[in-house]
């Protein structure tokens, strides 16, 4: 591995260039967003904020390959996405590679937050948005919670496997840059109820309860209850309502103060009242 390493320093020349260092590329991360859907509810807002760590930037300039371990050390670029209203949403995170780019895919490595590493053209491919973009890969896809703030780290090295022979990586270049694409969250309704859907108000929060009693507060816009399977929507109220809840994570017993299920309304129509004789009281 010793020999191997000299063999990789030889490769002085190549330059990884990724949009999110300091300085001059810093200002090259993206901080557009793409709402997927349309917002059908004009009295609710649609505000995703994408915010940088200061000084979090990567900078890889006349890099040569490393191993995963060393990798792993390496400074992360650091961001957060911030739900500002009072609504879910749901958001995914991609990396954008640039037309600019010239070194082959094949040879970059990635590690988001504290996964394992893992080259990029080994990610899940999807839609290109941005205008000199080439090629997209999907880092995370999850809902934001209105409110909720989320932080991330991104780190992004050469592959230990890149020798001077390896083809499109001599005098090579890489851009890329971060993109999410968020969209409005339509809470779930069921149809059964025909309008009659579960209405939260006053601090109620809703809960899944599952068959061992453990509580977790629901994901809005998936099928946390079925009248028609006889799953009733259940909310709680906490003894600290200040206290913040994400999705699908586990509320205490103690932090409980009460129960509450959802009765839907229902409106009967009656029929054959006509009439009958020998009827008896």
């Amino acid at each position: 591995m010793k020999n191997k390493k000299k063999i990789m320093i030889g490769i002085g020349v190549i330059a990884l260039f990724i949009v999110c260092g300091i300085g001059i590329t810093y200002s090259l991360w993206s901080k557009t967003f793409t709402q997927a859907n349309k917002n059908t509810l004009v009295s609710d807002c649609f505000q995703i904020v994408f915010e940088e760590v200061s000084g979090s930037g990567i900078q890889l300039e006349n890099t040569f390959p490393i191993m995963d371990q060393e990798g792993k050390k390496l400074k992360p670029y650091e961001f957060s996405i911030q739900n500002k209203c009072n609504v879910p949403v749901e958001y995914q995170i991609n990396f954008e590679v640039l037309k600019e780019t010239t070194l082959n895919h094949e040879y970059v490595k990635m590690m988001f937050q504290e996964n394992s590493p893992v080259l990029l053209n080994t990610l899940e491919v999807t839609e290109v948005t941005l205008n000199n973009g080439v090629s997209a890969y999907r880092l995370e896809k999850g809902y934001l919670d209105a409110e909720e703030t989320k932080n991330y780290n991104l780190r992004i090295w050469m592959d230990e496997s890149v020798t001077q022979e390896s083809n499109g990586a001599m005098n090579a270049n890489f851009l890329g840059k971060v993109t999410i694409k968020a969209s409005y969250l339509t809470k779930y309704v069921e149809p059964i109820l025909n309008g009659t859907d579960p209405v939260l108000k006053d601090g109620l929060i809703p809960v899944v309860i599952a068959d061992n009693g453990v509580v977790r507060k629901a994901y809005e816009n998936e099928a946390w209850y079925s009248y028609e399977e006889k799953r009733w929507a259940n909310a709680v109220i906490l003894n600290d309502e200040s206290k913040i809840y994400q999705s699908g994570e586990e509320i205490k017993e103690e932090d409980i103060e009460s129960y509450f299920v959802w009765i839907p309304k229902y409106r009967y129509q009656l029929w054959d009242l006509g009439n009958y004789e020998g009827l008896t009281e």
